[in-house]
Order: structure tokens, then C-alpha cells, then sequence
């Protein structure tokens, strides 16, 4: 439930980023979802680094379908590979 949660959150963000930048959602201080969307996508494609192994794996003939899940929900999408990793290192 947690999971599906933060998943809805972060694609409600992105909605608002797209739209933010055709039409500032919140006047002359919108700049700042501009900011926090750069930030998400610099760390979800550090994810798709990480997880490149797990992305080819699972995403097999649908490599950009892959990619493009973890830019858009990344922690939401990679927590069952940390959890896989998690569980190999001990």
C-alpha cells in the first residue's frame, strides 16, 4: 500500500512538472518543482546506472519501457531490487 502510494505521488509530481512548464502552477514561485524534477531525474538515471543489470534482466526485448519506469517512479520501482540485493550480500 505504501509503495503504490509513493508510486501515484511521484507520477501526480511529474504531471506537475510537464504542466509547469507550460503554464507556472504556483506564479513566479514555480521555479522550485522545475528544480526538484531535475534533481529526480539526475537520481533516477544514477538508479538506471545502479540497476542496469536488474533493468536488462527484467525488461528483456522492452529495454525502454524499463529505463523509462525507473526515470519516472525510481525508488518505487527499483525497492524490490535493493530488497534482492539485500538478500544475496548476507
Amino acid at each position: 500500500m505504501g509503495l503504490r502510494i509513493m508510486n501515484i505521488t511521484t507520477l501526480l509530481f511529474w504531471v506537475a512538472f510537464v504542466v509547469n512548464f507550460f503554464q507556472p502552477l504556483i506564479g513566479d514561485s514555480s521555479h522550485w518543482i522545475n528544480w526538484v524534477g531535475y534533481g529526480l531525474l539526475i537520481a533516477h538515471g544514477c538508479e538506471c546506472l545502479m540497476f542496469r543489470k536488474e533493468l536488462h534482466r527484467d525488461y528483456a526485448g522492452k529495454l525502454a519501457l524499463g529505463y523509462i519506469t525507473v526515470l519516472l517512479l525510481g525508488l518505487g520501482r527499483t525497492s524490490a531490487w535493493l530488497n534482492e540485493r539485500k538478500s544475496t550480500a548476507v
